[in-house]
């Protein structure tokens, strides 16, 4: 399973969370071992401040973002269409899946509780029914980066998406800092 890291954030494969509800809390033992590689996602989790887990809703065809922040211990929804409540369901089980990394894996440094957090404020909310994908990639880079406030609101999207194509193109992220 794919996953990409920093030396303070690690980004979760988007199937993660399939698997997750597919095998329950032990997930990264099934995910990981196949690869053989479980010593060094845990090694990851262990010097992360920040995990970004990516969801799905297929019943509600959408897209949200997941953060687990290790500093303060929460779990955050950033989610750009709140009304929907697509993911509440699932946050539940995050939280579960978090808290029982230090009995299952041993891992040091990691919060035995977890409290679940709201991050609408700083998703900023789409206007339409298909940018749910522009706002998860824009909410990980702010997140990533530690930007705190919110994303952009839907009167920019056009621009927005304009500028990540900018960023396929030249390789660099700078348009949209």
């Amino acid at each position: 399973m794919d996953m990409l890291k920093s030396e303070s954030v690690v980004v979760m494969s988007c199937f993660f969370f399939l698997f997750l509800l597919r095998d329950g809390v032990r997930v990264c033992e099934e995910l990981y071992n196949r690869d053989r590689n479980l010593e060094e996602f845990l090694r990851s989790l262990r010097r992360c401040d920040k995990v970004l887990i990516p969801l799905h809703s297929a019943a509600r065809a959408h897209w949200g973002l997941a953060v687990l922040d290790k500093r303060r211990r929460e779990l955050m929804l950033y989610d750009s269409l709140p009304g929907m409540k697509a993911f509440e369901e699932f946050l539940q089980t995050l939280k579960e899946w978090a808290e029982a990394i230090p009995g299952i894996h041993g891992v040091q440094d990691w919060p035995p509780s977890w409290e679940i957090q709201d991050g609408t404020s700083y998703s900023g909310v789409q206007g339409n029914g298909v940018d749910c994908g522009v706002y998860v990639m824009l909410n990980a880079l702010h997140v990533s980066r530690g930007v705190t406030e919110p994303v952009v609101d839907a009167s920019a999207t056009r621009a927005l998406r304009l500028k990540i194509v900018e960023c396929l193109e030249t390789g660099s992220l700078e348009p949209l800092t």
